[in-house]
């Protein structure tokens, strides 16, 4: 999926919208190191797909025949058979491979990486020959959003780092920067390709960009830390899920300004929109709540329960369910559209699910012996954490101490997403790559179990 491409992942759902053979969920666990394949029509996991290590994203040719995973930790992508659910290929890459997209006509893969010197890398792959033809460099050392136009002649890519979208030329390569605000996050195009979205999480905003001049045309005030973002099918309004508010942000696509400020949940941290337009589901990772938004009447309308941090989610083809990853649990929560009830949990999917994306289901293939899914240990009392800000070489650091844990090794999380995994010795300096004034939540659990501290913030004056 790309969850926050609204527009590219209406061409995903409007291909198979009429096809059976669109069945298939494909889930990233981020610590089984594997894919799990989830048959939609039944909620059972039939098959789980080794790949490389931390598989992070997820991304589908357009005929979803065939995948690509990034693997965090071991620099390379998975290519995968969707149909024979086989892994195909290895292929080796820069560090850190993060978020990544297939071109309209499915010929290349550029996979951005969240990790490099004064310079990070955006791999371009051939997807026929699963080989790198070239590389593109960008500023900074941390990209993390990526999208392409509609005709395929730019890949526009959120560059967190420097603060700016950075636009590829997909034919020449060559690149244009178009400063936004800090924290350049997340990116949604409206339907027409005329504009691209960007959610500006250390800027308290988003941006509008005028494709057809590369330029900025408007920088509007949001709630704090905007990060997933969405667009409307007919175009008119974008939505921003603002994590730190705690809110939806609404916005006027022909005013550019802010219509309705919606509270939802604790740490809203994904949101889709329905292929009608008609209702949007945000994910409330430290709720455990997914909210249900009108989108005639700008009303939250349900809230519904689901596991342990519902992050990433992804609307079945038909339009029937929504599919939540639950990444403190081992499950995907899966909700009935037309009712607003959980009507699933697909249980045993893997260690801290993670990205999605549907795919055709193919040939039925044997269901292996379910693996044995950890039970949390209990601890002899709850994880105590605090925080403190440094400042080193300008850099903004996170000083965070613990006591509690009783796992070899902890997982540091930072605004809802696991950023280290480190040894269990009660301290842990976070390089948050940032400067200046900026703030970040933590939490520390108990390595790849639900054992988890209280949760603290870190401010950046």
């Amino acid at each position: 999926m790309k969850t926050y491409r609204l527009p590219l992942l209406l061409v995903i759902l409007f291909a198979f919208g009429s096809s059976a053979l669109a069945q298939s969920l494909f889930v990233t666990n981020r610590y089984s190191n594997n894919v799990a394949v989830i048959d939609s029509s039944t909620n059972q996991v039939i098959t789980e797909i080794p790949v490389g290590t931390f598989p992070i994203r997820i991304a589908m040719t357009p005929n979803g025949l065939k995948a690509f995973v990034s693997n965090g930790q071991s620099a390379n992508i998975s290519v995968l058979d969707t149909v024979a659910h086989t892994t195909t290929a290895t292929i080796p890459v820069e560090n850190v491979p993060g978020e990544s997209a297939v071109t309209p006509d499915g010929a290349r893969l550029f996979v951005v990486h969240q990790s490099g010197g004064q310079m990070c890398p955006v791999n371009v792959i051939d997807t026929a020959t699963n080989l790198v033809i070239t590389t593109v460099l960008l500023p900074g050392n941390w990209l993390k959003d990526i999208l392409f136009t509609p005709d395929g002649r730019s890949a526009y890519i959120a560059n967190q780092a420097v603060g700016e979208v950075d636009v590829i030329d997909t034919a020449t390569y060559q690149v244009t920067n178009i400063p936004t605000a800090a924290g350049s996050r997340r990116l949604c195009i409206s339907p027409a390709g005329d504009r691209v979205y960007c959610a500006n999480y250390d800027g308290n905003s988003v941006s509008a960009i005028d494709t057809a001049t590369k330029q900025l045309i408007a920088t509007i005030p949001v709630g704090q830390r905007p990060r997933a973002i969405a667009i409307t099918p007919d175009g008119k309004e974008v939505y921003t899920a603002d994590v730190i508010s705690g809110t939806v942000s609404i916005i006027n696509t022909t005013t550019l300004s802010v219509i309705a400020t919606l509270p939802t949940g604790q740490y809203p941290w994904e949101l889709v929109i329905t292929a009608d337009g008609t209702k949007a589901f945000v994910s409330n990772t430290y709720s455990d709540t997914v909210s249900v938004i009108n989108t005639a009447t700008h009303t939250v309308t349900a809230t519904i329960p689901a596991g342990h941090g519902p992050f990433i989610s992804q609307i079945k083809p038909d339009q029937t369910k929504l599919y939540v990853s639950d990444t403190r649990s081992t499950t995907v929560t899966v909700i009935d559209i037309p009712s607003l009830t959980v009507s699933a949990t697909v249980p045993n999917v893997g260690s801290q699910p993670f990205d999605m994306a549907f795919a055709p289901g193919g040939a039925p293939t044997p269901t292996p012996t379910p693996t044995a899914t950890p039970t949390p240990t209990p601890t002899p009392g709850p994880i105590q954490l605090i925080g403190q800000p440094r400042r080193i070489g300008g850099i903004n650091i996170s000083r965070l101490r613990w006591t509690g844990a009783t796992s070899a090794n902890v997982d540091v999380y930072r605004d809802g997403v696991v950023v280290a995994t480190t040894p269990n010795n009660g301290s842990y300096d976070d390089n948050t790559g940032t400067s200046g004034q900026a703030s970040f939540m933590y939490h520390v659990c108990d390595a790849a179990t639900q054992t988890c501290s209280n949760t603290v913030t870190v401010d950046f004056p």
